[in-house]
């Protein structure tokens, strides 16, 4: 699930670049600046956390970031915070291509934000998508059933990359979000 929220803008000394990234116990979150006055405050956690509906609230943000190395330093109260829930899970579609139909993007196939995948995946999904509508008017009965196997394996291999990757973070070995993001 993702958490966010819009915040003033703030320069911070150990961040050079416009988006940071940093992992805690129950979670991870990014900060991401839009403009010269604001920024994107966004984090992630799932249900396994039991503490994940104090994500919902930015008041509970100091406390849940407190043990970071430089999240909390955006975390100070802020006036009229709202922040927005929704998933953001990875996620594949149960059927990806039937009879006259195939899906696309996200609508196929989902990535964890963390991966950046987002962007690339739509590109990637309406180029082959291109190519077996193309194969499939020129008589190709089997080319959407093959873009949905293309898309299938590509999902599988990313799991296991992920999960590996999850596995890799090991300051929490007890921490559900942790536990959970590797199944």
């Amino acid at each position: 699930m993702a958490f966010s929220c819009h915040i003033p803008y703030q320069k911070h000394p150990a961040i050079k670049h416009p988006v940071f990234i940093e992992s805690f116990e129950q979670g991870w979150g990014i900060i991401s600046t839009l403009s010269a006055t604001q920024s994107v405050f966004t984090l992630f956690t799932n249900k396994e956390n039991p503490g994940w509906q104090e994500f919902r609230k930015h008041e509970n943000w100091p406390k849940i970031l407190a043990n970071t190395t430089l999240l909390k330093d955006f975390s100070l109260p802020h006036e009229s915070i709202n922040v927005k829930g929704g998933l953001a899970n990875s996620s594949k579609a149960i059927a990806i291509a039937g009879q006259n139909w195939m899906a696309i993007g996200d609508a196929a196939l989902a990535f964890d934000p963390l991966s950046s995948h987002g962007i690339t995946n739509s590109l990637y999904t309406i180029q082959n998508a291109a190519s077996a509508i193309e194969n499939y008017i020129n008589n190709s009965a089997t080319a959407l059933n093959e873009y949905a196997q293309n898309l299938n394996e590509i999902f599988d291999q990313y799991l296991k990359t992920k999960n590996q990757l999850y596995t890799n973070e090991r300051r929490w070995p007890h921490s559900p979000f942790w536990q959970a993001a590797t199944t």
